[in-house]
């Protein structure tokens, strides 16, 4: 068990198991930012609120029913539901 390398990793799998506090992940991938494009709604993204994050439009504005306030029966999901 665990003596071969699996492919795009340097240790064996014991050695990822025995060093599991030094190596415990896999992979990292930075996500340094988020913004969110209005261009996919057309003419509706003139109907749209959005919430400013440090002076500058980030999230769309969203009741406690996640709909988009400005915009009836439009609703957000999953990062976009932040505001």
């Amino acid at each position: 068990w665990g003596d071969e390398v699996e492919h795009g990793h340097f240790l064996t799998n014991r050695e990822r198991f025995l060093h599991r506090k030094r190596f415990c992940y896999d992979h990292i991938i930075r996500c340094t930012g988020f913004v969110f494009d209005t261009s996919v709604l057309g003419g509706l993204a003139k109907k749209l609120k959005m919430v400013k994050h440090k002076g500058a439009p980030k999230y769309p504005k969203i009741s406690a029913t996640f709909e988009a306030v400005g915009l009836k029966n439009m609703y957000f999901l999953g990062t976009n539901a932040h505001s």
